[in-house]
């Protein structure tokens, strides 16, 4: 049985998210979780052209683009909560004076 622990995590995402395997396929050894690269002209050792269909390893596919954008959308939403939940979306202070500045302009503008 795999142990998920000795996957190389990294590598399966670069594989996830390659989108242009059209001249080789990213594959997965299922017994060991070893991530080799196929291609038509070199097989997986780089030399020896070898069928997808003769190796014991599976194809790894790239998601969709809409996965990504999707998985986008709810690190913005929940980062928004967060941020909300933090207090970091509070009533603005740019218009504040600060205390002990002698003065009720709540704008500054330095010239040089």
């Amino acid at each position: 049985m795999l142990d998920v622990r000795h996957l190389d995590l990294e590598e399966i995402a670069t594989a996830l998210q390659d989108q242009s395997a059209y001249e080789y396929r990213w594959l997965i050894d299922p017994a060991s979780g070893e991530i080799r690269m196929w291609t038509a002209d070199g097989g997986i050792d780089g030399k020896t052209p070898v069928d997808l269909d003769e190796l014991d390893l599976v194809s790894i596919e790239a998601l969709p683009p809409s996965v990504w954008h999707r998985d986008m959308v709810d690190f913005a939403q929940r980062s928004a909560t967060s941020r909300r939940a933090a207090g970091s979306y509070g009533p603005s202070k740019a218009g504040v004076p600060s205390v002990g500045s002698g003065t009720n302009c709540t704008t500054s503008i330095r010239t040089c």
